[in-house]
């Protein structure tokens, strides 16, 4: 039997992920099930599919039962983890109504001052779902973009501080170079991302970092520029397995928020780009160590290898890290190498 390539087996892939959970126990991570396969897909290794969901699946438990349509309480319900079927129930009916670019356009500017949901595993998995689409629109997809809204949803998580006018716009590598990192003190022992994220949201002056940015006249630009800052500032950082954890996802974070940006207004791209170097600045508040320094040598590889090698691992950070430095702007050769440098961690 021929094995299916492209959309069919990415379909068949989310039909095996069907029904499972945002997480899989017992340590509470987050299902990215849905996401490695749409990355594994756009890497062009539609052979690894089904092999790496078959395997993963058995990490998944069982979604919960289906739950109610939210009404005008929804902003109560937002960073709720128990309405998380109220909420699947409600992304379901309104994509039901209307088309996926309209609840995206309608949905994304409410969601986006929490787009640090679940340590961004929210807003990636929407953008997941999204590049799916697409391609392609079936009950599959349109049901795994019920799930990303869901997840983002509930683990909403807003950061201290919202854009303002007026403010003197910095590119991303000046306004990090505002960013205050944590004292050891100030961070205390998080267990998790979105933990140390919190501890961002207990230190008074970070809530002026939201207006670094200004209102960046090209949101495409200043996304592209930040992940690639990023791909730079990760590279120095990634110095064991939990860094380089962090450190993907202020790389995968900004980059899914690029992924919005065609299917928002001018108002809400403004707004997805603040957001998005927010949160990603909070990651580095959180978890940075400035004096760090790239300390052995580049990793010279060929695409294929550097697929090969992420893949090889098994792992869907490796994929998902891999596939976004790819993708995005500024050296390949450089961001070959972070990647390398991720997958030797993961």
């Amino acid at each position: 039997m021929t094995p299916p390539t492209g959309d069919g087996v990415l379909d068949e892939a989310l039909e095996i992920l069907a029904g499972t959970g945002p997480e899989y126990p017992p340590f509470g991570f987050s299902n990215h099930g849905p996401m490695a396969a749409e990355a594994l897909v756009a890497l062009g290794r539609d052979d690894a599919v089904l092999p790496w969901v078959e395997g993963y699946r058995d990490r998944l438990a069982e979604g919960p039962a289906p739950g109610a349509q939210l009404g005008d309480e929804w902003v109560e319900a937002l960073g709720n983890q128990s309405r998380l079927p109220d909420w699947v129930a409600t992304f379901s009916v309104a994509l039901a109504e209307a088309p996926w670019t309209n609840v995206v356009g309608q949905w994304a500017p409410r969601l986006l001052p929490g787009v640090a949901a679940d340590a961004f595993h929210g807003v990636i998995r929407t953008a997941h779902a999204i590049r799916a689409l697409e391609g392609h629109v079936n009950e599959l997809r349109t049901a795994e973009l019920a799930q990303g809204l869901a997840v983002w949803a509930t683990g909403f998580q807003a950061l201290p501080g919202r854009p303002a006018a007026g403010s003197v716009p910095l590119g991303p590598a000046d306004a990090l170079a505002e960013v205050r990192v944590l004292t050891d003190e100030e961070r205390g022992q998080p267990v998790s991302i979105v933990e140390g994220l919190g501890a961002v949201g207990r230190v008074a002056d970070f809530e002026p970092v939201i207006r670094l940015p200004g209102a960046p006249e090209n949101p495409a630009a200043y996304l592209t520029d930040l992940v690639d800052l990023f791909v730079r500032v990760a590279r120095r950082q990634m110095v064991d397995p939990l860094s380089t954890i962090v450190f993907v996802h202020t790389v995968t974070g900004p980059s899914a928020v690029a992924v919005l940006l065609p299917h928002l207004d001018g108002t809400g791209a403004t707004a997805a780009t603040q957001y998005a170097w927010q949160a990603t600045a909070g990651l580095y508040a959180a978890y940075a160590d400035p004096t760090r320094t790239v300390d052995n040598p580049p990793v010279t590889l060929a695409r294929d290898d550097l697929v090969d090698r992420a893949v090889a691992t098994g792992d869907e950070h490796a994929i998902k890290f891999t596939e976004t430095c790819l993708r995005s702007g500024g050296s390949e050769a450089f961001r070959a190498d972070a990647a390398a440098h991720a997958i030797g961690f993961l």
